[in-house]
């Protein structure tokens, strides 16, 4: 199989056409799960169960 990100280089314009779809509904994003700093095992936790979906942020306040 082809590795297609080799191929395509993002130019600034589609940055904002893709920003301007998100804005608008058009494009829906996988939420991710956001732990305060204060959980930082739960987010580690999250992390080792790998669901490959969504990633993990951290809340440094």
């Amino acid at each position: 199989m082809a590795d297609f990100r080799k191929c395509i280089a993002p130019h600034r314009e589609d940055f904002i056409a893709l920003a301007n779809l998100m804005a608008n509904g058009v494009i829906k994003t996988e939420a991710p799960n956001v732990f305060d700093l204060d959980f930082v095992r739960q987010a580690h936790t999250k992390c080792e169960q790998r669901h490959g979906r969504g990633r993990v942020l951290l809340k440094i306040k």
